[in-house]
């Protein structure tokens, strides 16, 4: 991939990753007021961004989804396909349109959709523009756009191929130059390029991030790792593998340490030949800071829907004056017993309580355990100077409880709800 494919592709891979970005914050919005339905949430704008980023590149350029179907193209696709009123058709798809292309064009498509960029030789197509009754020669290039680690477009870069004069080759090279620098100092993340040790180039969001004032001042390496790994360690990997990615430590030109996600990649000479590779380095530290804050989120609703279900399923009413009733329902496991101790033992001391009713009329099994936790709630109640009566105890309960040899002796039973609560009613007269 020469250095215009490679801005192509990043600046691509930039657009969508903060289209994704901004449909994180969407979901982060609406999880942090989910009881207002009615808010509006702005909604992520992505798609206009990557639109007029195409629009405004200086070559043809068109993108794909993994199907072939056309997603956005610029105006001059448009004029040189030939289609009017510089508009790409709706639902356009590549399969459907071989002959307008290379005849290689979709094999090097079904390669980019597998992660593998190509160039096509050059085609002729006739611009509208063009006065050339041979059309113009251009080269064909398709590469792939990666996000979340796959890939999920496919780009194609026409580029028109003169045959230059020998003594115009220095300003064409120039002019491609030109272009590179363009995009490059442009670009919001840093990128550098290094042949071994040494730094060829870097741009100037890149030296405001580390801290080097330019180019004039020896770049000898790249920013320290605060962890085992280091992106020079890494550069035999990446000459050998061709590309890696991840996330490491650097120190930015505060000296602080940041987090930042580091993408580097082989660059080949035009004999195929590694000749050097390029680093694109990207301060994570607010997408760490919103991801922290939407954990904290999700905790905080975790939370509260924790305090909900603990308060249903230990409810504690009061029907009377110094009277309180816990109707339990469900299965009582030993976590869910405590929860009866803690909220019986702070219901009486709230409401001054000398009568607490249990009905475990919907409880279907006692084990050992939990009647032994429920004798001491029973009498850590006592304690309080209050009185527990177990109503709704079941035939099955009752069986369980004899063949496990539990006495109740701290617990007056009574078979009904009704039958309990006209007991407590009344030895409050007495």
């Amino acid at each position: 991939m020469n250095e215009l494919e490679t801005i192509a592709a990043l600046q691509t891979e930039l657009v969508l990753l903060r289209q994704r970005n901004a449909e994180l914050e969407h979901q982060v919005a609406a999880m942090a007021y989910p009881i207002n339905r009615s808010s509006v949430v702005p909604q992520p704008i992505g798609l206009p961004s990557l639109l007029a980023w195409i629009n405004d590149f200086p070559l043809p350029l068109m993108l794909f989804d993994t199907g072939a179907t056309i997603v956005v193209a610029n105006t001059l696709v448009s004029d040189l396909m030939g289609w009017p009123e510089g508009r790409y058709p709706v639902a356009y798809n590549l399969y459907a349109d071989r002959a307008s292309y290379h005849p290689d064009m979709i094999a090097a498509f079904e390669q980019a959709r597998e992660g593998v960029s190509t160039t096509l030789p050059p085609q002729h197509y006739h611009s509208s523009s063009s006065n050339e009754a041979d059309g113009l020669p251009v080269a064909t290039m398709l590469f792939p756009v990666h996000s979340a680690n796959q890939v999920a477009s496919v780009a194609v870069l026409f580029r028109e191929i003169t045959v230059q004069p020998i003594h115009n080759k220095e300003a064409y090279l120039q002019h491609e130059l030109r272009l590179f620098q363009t995009l490059a100092e442009n670009a919001p993340d840093g990128i550098a390029v290094f042949k071994g040790r040494e730094i060829t180039y870097a741009n100037p969001s890149y030296r405001a991030m580390i801290g080097t004032s330019g180019m004039e001042t020896a770049l000898y390496g790249l920013p320290s790792s605060e962890d085992t790994l280091n992106l020079m360690t890494l550069v035999p990997t990446i000459l050998e593998e061709g590309s890696w990615q991840g996330t490491m430590m650097v120190r930015d030109r505060t000296g602080s340490i940041i987090p930042a996600h580091v993408s580097a990649f082989t660059l080949y000479h035009t004999t195929g030949e590694a000749e050097g590779a390029a680093v694109i380095v990207r301060d994570v530290t607010e997408q760490l800071r919103r991801e922290q804050e939407r954990e904290e989120i999700q905790i905080r609703i975790i939370e509260a829907q924790r305090s909900v279900i603990r308060a249903l399923s230990t409810p504690l009413i009061p029907i009377a004056e110094h009277i309180l009733i816990m109707p339990l329902v469900g299965a009582i496991d030993t976590y869910r017993a405590h929860q009866v101790m803690d909220t019986l033992l702070h219901g009486v001391d709230q409401h001054r309580a000398r009568v607490v009713i249990i009905d475990i009329t919907g409880v279907d099994v006692i084990d050992s355990q939990i009647a032994q936790a429920m004798l001491d709630a029973a009498r850590a109640v006592r304690l309080l100077g209050a009185r527990v009566i177990m109503t709704g105890i079941s035939p099955i309960v009752a069986q369980s409880i004899v063949q496990l040899g539990i006495t109740l002796h701290d617990i007056t039973t009574y078979g009904s709800l009704q039958a309990g609560i006209t007991a407590a009613l009344r030895s409050l007269k007495q």
